[in-house]
């Protein structure tokens, strides 16, 4: 059947969701809040759907005579669905997405995308319980075996000059810092901003993920030493990016920004990954039976270089 996907497409006035299924195809127009998480979401309730769609599901039995008709039901996977979580993060999302009506900013969807665990929950989170209804996602292993490898917040305005884009660039959002940037800017271009490889490098994704990887076992403690630093840095930098909407061509001043921003959060990362692991590591690190998760771990850090120790 190739490819099944959502996409939400969206400007400052308009807000679509648009779904396929291989060949076909749904879409509607977005009124208020609404979420989509790696699985099929619309129901009978599209704005217009591929003319042989319907026809084709019940032919192949998807539906059943006298059913109403479901895009999701028809053409999701069942076992994907059932073991990516997708319906579980989404409520997740969604759930958080009406306790913030009204108040849905920059902060808010920040907070979406650093939800780990159970919502509500008030045990310490340690990545080795991650699984794939997490937000944020950590990989553990066969089951889990993907983690959330970066995050972005789109901020539309009418004056697209004054659109803001805030970006981690680095894995695991509830450690890191979410980075201000603009279009037409030129501080992300490949010749200014180091790409990962893939493998251990001075990029700011690896030199993150060198320190996430080494407080695994610390994860909790290590959270609570790094938000503080986290929400001061993204704090200043939005006081900024709101300033510089004033003017009228704001965008040499977001590139001066977004390189500052970018160079500082290296820097905090580098003294987290000399300085804090060293700190977290007088404690004793939690024990847990996780076999599968240490394997995996201890394969993909020999694979990327990372001694972990």
């Amino acid at each position: 059947m190739g490819r099944h996907i959502s996409f939400l497409i969206a400007d400052f006035r308009n807000a679509f969701v648009l779904e396929t299924a291989g060949k076909f195809w749904a879409w509607k127009r977005i009124e208020g809040f609404y979420s989509i998480s790696n699985g099929l979401t619309l129901e009978d309730d599209y704005d217009a759907i591929h003319p042989k769609a319907i026809e084709f599901a019940f032919k192949k039995n998807w539906m059943k005579k006298g059913e109403t008709f479901s895009f999701r039901k028809a053409f999701s996977d069942s076992v994907f669905t059932f073991f990516s979580k997708c319906r579980t993060r989404r409520e997740k999302i969604r759930t958080m997405g009406a306790f913030k009506k009204g108040n849905l900013d920059v902060h808010a969807a920040t907070e979406i995308l650093r939800m780990e665990g159970e919502p509500l929950q008030t045990a310490d989170f340690y990545p080795s319980s991650s699984d794939m209804g997490s937000v944020c996602l950590h990989a553990t292993g066969p089951i889990t075996p993907n983690g959330t490898t970066a995050s972005l917040v789109a901020e539309l305005k009418p004056n697209l000059s004054k659109n803001r884009f805030w970006f981690t660039g680095a894995s695991i959002p509830s450690i890191s810092f979410f980075l201000p940037a603009g279009f037409s800017g030129t501080s992300f271009l490949e010749k200014n901003f180091e790409q990962p490889g893939s493998k251990l490098d001075t990029s700011l994704w690896w030199v993150h993920e060198k320190f996430y990887r080494k407080i695994q076992r610390f994860y909790p403690d290590a959270k609570r030493l790094v938000q503080p630093r986290i929400a001061v840095l993204e704090k200043e930098w939005f006081r900024e990016s709101k300033k510089l909407e004033k003017n009228s061509n704001p965008s040499k001043g977001l590139d001066f920004l977004s390189e500052r921003a970018v160079k500082t959060a290296l820097q905090e990362y580098t003294f987290w990954d000399e300085n804090l692991f060293i700190e977290l590591s007088k404690n004793r690190p939690r024990k847990s039976f996780a076999p599968f998760y240490n394997l995996q771990w201890s394969y993909w850090n020999r694979k990327a270089g990372i001694i972990v120790s």
